[in-house]
Formats: C-alpha cells, structure tokens, sequence
C-alpha cells in the first residue's frame, strides 16, 4: 500500500479551544526520521488575530509579569513547521480546520510543560500519597503568583481551570499557561475570579483522588473536608465586596490546606521547605 509522503510514523493528541487547537507533540518534525519533537507543542490559531494577540500577551508575560519562568511558560517559537504533517485524527478533532487551507494559518510552538489538571483527573491516572502531595501543593502555590498578577500588576488571566494548569512530574511544578485573554479587567466584573478558578480546578483534582479510594483514611478525610471548605470559601468570596479582602480569604485558606496537608507525614520537611520557598520566589 502507498503511503502519504507526510505521513508520520505516529500521531498525537489534538485539544481543541477557542481561539485554536495544540497538537501534542509538536509539528517540528525529523523529516528523516518522520518523528515529532516531544519537547514542545504547537498551538494553531483558527484566526490572525487570536495570534497576533497571543504573541503580544505572551511577550508582556516574558518581560514584565514572569521574566523567570516562575509560575509560567510564555517563550514560544516561530520555527516553521508543515501543518500537512496533520493526521486525520487530529484534524477531525480541532474541528474548525476542516475544509480550510492550511496554508494560511499562523501559529505558535511552545515548551512541553507536562499534563494538564483536566488530563490528570479525566486520564484516571492512578496518584499516590507524594505525587498527590506534590501536586496539590505546586498547584496551592500558583495562589500567590495569581495574587501578584491581580494585586500588584491589576491584570487578570480570565481563564483559569483545570486544563490551563500545568504540572510536570519531572520538575514536581505547576505553571499557568494560556495568556489570551489576559485583561486589565475581568470578564466576568468578579476581581476573584482567577483564584476562584484555581480551587475549582483543585476540587476537581482533590474529588479524583478521593474518588480512586488509594490513600489512607485520615488522607480522604482531610481531603474531604478540603471540599466541604473550599465550596464555603467559593461563595464567602463571591459575597466579599472588597476584591482585595476576597482574594486574602482565598490565599489564606490555600496556604492553611497546604500547610495542614504537609503535617501529616512522608517527608514533610522537604514538602514543607519547597512549600515556603515557592510561596516566596516572586
């Protein structure tokens, strides 16, 4: 049987959003060895405009929001890829590319920071006790970076959920990603928002891992009773007039779970230490 000369020896995943669709792995390719780069992603836009802007707020996010890399990843590549080496899978599951000349479409190749919140939970990857620790607490601390970002630059993200949450296993790290719709204004007119997407983005990791029933009791208890708190704190800081009050009382409840989770055993010295040195390393 002939095969495509673009064809790849193996496909990968393609996430579909609003503004455009990233392939994992990237369409940097080996052409000799017709194999992807797996160190990045590329993401395509569906409009010039979407891009134009990305690339904008990703250049203000290098240079004035996180020029260390902190808590984010907005370096990006232009390195010209071939859109053809696109497999029909792909395709079919960014949907708004279909009939349309790629060609013309412009796009971004970005770092592979890891799996999202929403892969980890939705994947049902089996987590045990340190990786769950390990997780929760890089998470808890993008509290404090997302504080930074509203408090003292007054931007908002406007998109913080589970499946802009990065965490790579390897650097045991989490990053926020997708800076699209970074604003001096929220979308919604809530000056919490983003915090508040951060704990529903927890929850939905924290039920998962409740839900596996792998820990010990007294892990699933406080792990519960981080649930039946964190859904108080959701409501208590959409009623906070004061945005800045409303934010404290969410960074303050974050850093108390944190704090109280490490305490309970399996290494928590060194837990605790990355916990403290991360909240501070703005």
């Amino acid at each position: 049987m002939r095969t495509r000369k673009n064809r790849l020896r193996r496909g990968g995943d393609a996430i579909a959003g609003m503004q455009g669709c990233v392939i994992i792995p990237s369409l940097l390719v080996d052409v000799k060895m017709k194999t992807r780069n797996t160190s990045y992603v590329t993401k395509i836009f569906f409009k010039d405009e979407d891009y134009a802007e990305e690339r904008a707020h990703n250049d203000m996010v290098i240079s004035t929001i996180d020029p260390r890399n902190s808590f984010t990843s907005a370096n990006y590549t232009t390195t010209p890829v071939d859109l053809r080496y696109l497999t029909p899978s792909e395709l079919k599951s960014c949907g708004k590319l279909k009939g349309v000349d790629l060609t013309t479409l412009k796009y971004l190749n970005y770092k592979y920071l890891g799996k999202s919140l929403d892969e980890i939970v939705n994947t049902n990857m089996k987590i045990d006790l340190t990786t769950c620790k390990n997780i929760i607490i890089a998470t808890s601390n993008l509290a404090t970076k997302i504080l930074y970002l509203n408090n003292d630059l007054k931007l908002f993200h406007n998109d913080v959920h589970e499946g802009n949450i990065m965490y790579n296993f390897k650097e045991e790290h989490a990053y926020l990603i997708d800076f699209g719709g970074l604003s001096s204004k929220p979308n919604n007119g809530n000056e919490s928002t983003d915090l508040q997407g951060l704990i529903s983005s927890l929850r939905l990791l924290v039920t998962s891992v409740v839900n596996q029933k792998k820990l010990l009791q007294r892990y699933i208890d406080m792990l519960s009773s981080f649930l039946k708190d964190s859904s108080f704190v959701l409501v208590r800081s959409s009623e906070i007039k004061d945005p800045v009050e409303s934010r404290s009382l969410i960074i303050k409840f974050l850093t108390d779970f944190s704090l109280s989770f490490v305490k309970t055993g399996g290494g928590k010295k060194t837990l605790r230490n990355k916990l403290h040195r991360n909240m501070h390393s703005l």
